[in-house]
């Protein structure tokens, strides 16, 4: 109940999908932010747990390598990537 969700997309129709989703069941406390998943921006060392769903399905495996350094440096000491 206290975690804070951040979901990330580089499509901003999906960001807003998922936003009238969210506030269609109720949650309002999940922060919807455009970025690329290479180079999120966001603070290294800053999650527990990252979440990904569908997403190397959608990108070319070229990306993979990135993507996948981007989640370590996000995840904390014995935090979780969970595809």
């Amino acid at each position: 109940p206290d975690a804070e969700i951040i979901a990330i997309d580089v499509a901003a129709p999906m960001l807003r999908y998922g936003h009238a989703r969210a506030k269609s069941l109720g949650v309002n406390d999940v922060v919807f932010q455009q970025a690329d998943a290479t180079r999120t921006g966001l603070e290294s060392g800053s999650f527990d747990a990252v979440l990904t769903y569908i997403l190397f399905h959608e990108v070319p495996s070229r990306l993979f390598d990135p993507i996948v350094a981007e989640i370590a440096r996000l995840l904390r000491p014995g935090g979780t990537f969970t595809i």
